[in-house]
């Protein structure tokens, strides 16, 4: 089990488990999600497995039914078009009003994220699922970073299923760079201490994504890059 996970209690190490398998392409929409192998990969019993399957059932990840159990949902090109259009309103503003609240150390951790993120696009062979991570954990400091609890339970819902669509493999390496290029815009607005700069730069950087799955789309890749 990687070390990540064993850091976490058994029901996230659960819900980790099975976000890693759908955003690896192990599992595609349709696919039933079976929870002894759950249990297994994330070294825990099957009752923090189904709480896991719950809560990403609440965030609209996988459908839960009393004969077929847990099913990963299959998303629709229009599913995934509005839930980028709703990140794009929602997190621009969480960005626009963490900006006055991001702590020192907090930024310096969205430096190291984004240094990591580079370094690993920049390797020979890219693990496209630990840049994913780091994208997430990214752009968590920033929604958390609001101070608006109702947005933070807003995005929550629509950031995960994001994230499941979205996967960096299919980027093209211009559309990585982009995304790279705008999570240092996005730090150096935050340094420059300027809600309005941060905002648009986070509006453009989810709408750049949006255009991204679209390209992929007319490309006939069924998975965003």
């Amino acid at each position: 089990m990687p070390e990540a996970l064993a850091r976490m209690d058994s029901t996230d190490r659960a819900y980790r488990a099975v976000l890693d398998l759908i955003v690896r392409g192990d599992l595609v929409g349709g696919d039933r999600i079976p929870e002894q192998t759950v249990a297994e990969l994330a070294s825990v019993s099957r009752t923090p497995v189904r709480a896991a399957l719950s809560r990403l059932a609440a965030q609209g990840v996988v459908r839960l039914s009393p004969n077929r159990g847990a099913e990963v949902l299959d998303f629709s090109t229009d599913d995934a078009l509005s839930l980028f259009d709703l990140r794009a309103k929602l997190e621009s503003e969480a960005c626009r009003l963490a900006v006055p609240r991001l702590a020192a150390d907090q930024v310096d951790e969205l430096k190291d994220l984004s240094r990591r993120m580079r370094e690993l696009v920049a390797a020979p062979e890219v693990e496209y699922s630990e840049v994913g991570k780091l994208n997430d954990r990214f752009h968590r400091i920033l929604v958390r970073g609001s101070g608006n609890r109702h947005l933070v339970l807003s995005l929550q819902s629509v950031v995960v299923p994001a994230a499941v669509i979205r996967t960096f493999s299919r980027y093209t390496p211009e559309a990585m760079q982009r995304s790279m290029n705008h999570h240092d815009e996005l730090i150096a607005a935050v340094e420059a201490s300027d809600p309005d700069w941060a905002e648009a730069c986070m509006r453009t950087h989810i709408l750049a994504g949006r255009s991204a799955y679209l390209q992929a789309e007319a490309r006939g890749v069924t998975e965003l890059s």
